[in-house]
């Protein structure tokens, strides 16, 4: 078997705004990395979260259904005389506040998805 380092032979242009080259560029350096070097590795050694991946998509039908029961609710409070005025407007700030903390972990949901 031959220990020779594969030849590279081929380019591929990518497009990198001011800040996001600087930013690589230093996170290469702080390895003791050339450039080349960091992309590559960068590129093959991270796993790429798939919005298709089983995981994701079984949180976001969970949030989803969360968030339509709390609507349920406020619907029901919001029109239902039988119920305190007092209890239903604690009702309805506890869902507004957990229809905040849901939305909260679907946009970080999201992001974490966009970044891996």
């Amino acid at each position: 078997m031959e220990d020779k380092k594969e030849k590279k032979e081929l380019r591929k242009t990518i497009r990198f705004s001011k800040k996001e080259l600087e930013e690589i560029t230093q996170k290469a350096n702080d390895l003791n990395m050339n450039f080349s070097q960091y992309i590559i590795y960068s590129a093959l050694n991270k796993q790429i979260a798939s919005k298709k991946n089983p995981l994701y998509k079984d949180l976001t039908t969970q949030l989803a259904r969360v968030g339509n029961n709390l609507n349920q609710i406020a619907k029901v409070c919001n029109t239902e005389k039988a119920i305190n005025k007092h209890i239903a407007s604690n009702l309805i700030l506890v869902v507004s506040e957990l229809q905040k903390e849901l939305s909260n972990i679907s946009k970080k949901l999201n992001r974490t998805s966009d970044d891996l």
